[in-house]
């Protein structure tokens, strides 16, 4: 469980560091790769005039149930994202690079919500070893967090 005013980084709040900056980085800037086939033409939003002349009748509001469009972040929080987005790669690709896989792997599992069998299959790591890896790289990056200062700050809700 997470407390409201952790003072040192653990392994379980820097996993849901890591989580929530992914997913931001998700929603901000998408998927990477060739784009999926779309249109040049822009989006058509009916204005009151073009409900009224078609005989549309009136627009009605969204449902109170309907998604709406998340809040943007402050540019503390987008910076916050970006930095935790880098820990890894920073703090520990280089010294420990199959922790820093098993890491990665565990943290785009949880936010993309790709089995994270699968992903280690695909990296050609076995079972054991990944969730062993996992779980000292976690630990190991919370204790550099701490020891280099890092800021804690709970994840968002």
């Amino acid at each position: 469980m997470i407390r409201d005013d952790p003072e040192q980084w653990t392994p379980d709040l820097l996993e849901a560091q890591l989580i929530e900056a992914v997913q931001f980085a998700a929603r901000t800037f998408g998927r990477t790769g060739p784009a999926d086939v779309g249109s040049a033409m822009p989006e058509f939003r009916p204005t009151l005039d073009d409900f009224l002349e078609n005989g549309w009748g009136l627009p009605e509001p969204p449902d109170e149930d309907e998604e709406t469009t998340p809040a943007l972040p402050s540019p503390a929080q987008v910076s916050r994202h970006m930095a935790a987005l880098e820990w890894v790669a920073d703090y520990l690709a280089r010294d420990h690079p199959a922790r820093a896989r098993a890491v990665n792997a565990w943290i785009v599992s949880k936010a993309t919500g790709v089995p994270f069998s699968k992903i280690i299959r695909r990296k050609g790591m076995q079972r054991s070893f990944a969730y062993t890896q996992r779980d000292r790289g976690l630990s190991l990056l919370s204790q550099i967090l701490d020891e280099r200062g890092v800021p804690v700050c709970p994840p968002e809700r």
